[in-house]
């Protein structure tokens, strides 16, 4: 066997998916547990395992939530990073005085 075959056999180490987690919340914002999941192609047990941890370190916070999509109700964990603040986006924000001419 290739060494590229036995790399890509063997799972990645929990912290690189802890790390990954983190930088998808960073970049994307508050997620659902499952988007996560999807996002990041990781088992939705596994992903609920590393979402723990995380939070009892107190990296991410964590919420239990109902949201409806359509007449469908899901229910998941909510997650964001605790205590970041995203940079505001560019162009002209709501309420913003126009500008001078």
């Amino acid at each position: 066997m290739s060494e590229a075959v036995k790399n890509a056999a063997k799972p990645a180490p929990a912290h690189a998916d802890l790390e990954r987690i983190v930088s998808l919340l960073k970049s994307q914002g508050e997620q659902l547990d499952a988007d996560i999941a999807t996002a990041l192609r990781l088992p939705l047990a596994s992903v609920k395992r590393n979402i723990a941890q995380l939070s009892a370190s107190g990296d991410i916070m964590t919420c239990q939530v109902i949201r409806y999509r359509g007449k469908q109700k899901v229910e998941g964990l909510s997650c964001r990073v605790a205590g970041f603040i995203p940079p505001r986006t560019a162009g002209r924000k709501p309420g913003a005085p126009p500008a001078a001419k």
